[in-house]
């Protein structure tokens, strides 16, 4: 059964955007923020990164709520390279369009590390693909939207509102109105495709930038560098103590000193680490638990009773507290509303 890998994490600030887009069009900011675990204020900050899953989350409800396939396209549209933050600024000041697109193929996972994008020039064309090995829910959908939006505004940022890809393919099925992807993207649009994509003319890859600044370039690709090998080392550490609690969940028994010794590292040294993350090991077992759980929930074949003792609860009265608390709804009302497949998910 498809579980979500728990260390996959994206920028607070985009999340946010989501957020502050839906409440403009009459949802409730706090609602979202909830779904977003995080307060409007926290997901300001600089560098924060928040599961992916919660952006999800985020996407899917404000899809549903305001009935609007061309959600990711509206924000796109809002959305500058300023937004992007370093990676932003790398790629403002590259040389021309083909080192701009190789700055955000490389600095992408300073945004999130739950898709990689890849590039390959031919002879007359470039491809762009996401790559984005995950179930093609609602909310993941939207972020796949998102990502090749984004990235489109992009290009037309900085060379021109007049490019025009001359292909965009997405993984999965036509919203039941495509008029809105029609009129971003201004090309040829391919539905249920085998890759989540975009072509441009090659020609766009030799044109120089306007922004072009060595100086600054410089600057932004020293910083961008660091960033990543610094986002590395976190997304590994915290990988291994987030796959240890994973494997450890059926057990019942997570205490930080057993996840320190299977990991080969000093207690001290692993709650010195979480504490340095702003957060602590029972944050890490509740964040856990709770993407399980939606995942466990996905599969009618499995009981209440069954999820919870995978999860370590002592009884699915435990089971069903904790994750009333998590998510707002009791786990029968979340399996029944969650909208998974065809039949629950927005007609488009």
């Amino acid at each position: 059964m498809p579980v979500r890998p728990s260390e996959l994490t994206i920028l607070g600030v985009f999340t946010l955007r989501l957020i502050e887009y839906g409440a403009a069009r009459g949802l409730d900011r706090a609602a979202l923020a909830r779904l977003a675990g995080r307060s409007t204020d926290e997901l300001r900050e600089p560098g924060l990164r928040i599961p992916v899953h919660a952006q999800f989350d985020v996407y899917a409800h404000v899809m549903r709520e305001l009935d609007d396939p061309a959600v990711p396209l509206h924000i796109a549209e809002a959305t500058s390279m300023e937004d992007l933050h370093v990676m932003g600024f790398a790629v403002l000041t590259a040389r021309d369009g083909r080192e701009g697109i190789q700055r955000a193929v490389r600095y992408g996972p300073l945004i999130t590390n739950a898709g990689r994008w890849e590039h390959v020039e031919h002879e007359d064309r470039a491809v762009v693909r996401y790559q984005r090995d995950l179930e093609l829910t609602l909310g993941v959908r939207a972020g796949n939207e998102s990502a090749l939006a984004d990235f489109v505004a992009g290009i037309r940022q900085i060379h021109g509102a007049d490019v025009v890809p001359l292909r965009v393919g997405f993984r999965h099925r036509a919203p039941r109105d495509i008029r809105a992807h029609q009129a971003f993207f201004r090309c040829p649009i391919e539905f249920e495709a085998r890759y989540d994509e975009f072509e441009l003319p090659i020609a766009l890859y030799d044109r120089p930038l306007q922004s072009v600044n060595p100086a600054l370039s410089a600057f932004f690709v020293k910083h961008a560098e660091e960033l990543l090998r610094q986002e590395s080392t976190e997304d590994t550490l915290r990988a291994r103590v987030r796959q240890e609690i994973a494997a450890q969940l059926p057990n019942g028994e997570l205490s930080l000193g057993r996840v320190a010794k299977r990991l080969a590292v000093s207690e001290r040294s692993l709650r010195r680490y979480l504490t340095e993350e702003n957060t602590g090991f029972s944050d890490l077992v509740a964040e856990v638990r709770y993407e399980h759980a939606r995942a466990l929930l996905d599969s009618p074949r499995l009981s209440l009773a069954e999820i919870a003792y995978l999860l370590g609860f002592s009884n699915v009265s435990a089971f069903s507290r904790a994750f009333k608390g998590w998510s707002g709804k009791a786990p029968g009302q979340y399996r029944s509303q969650s909208g998974r497949g065809p039949a629950g998910e927005l007609a488009g």
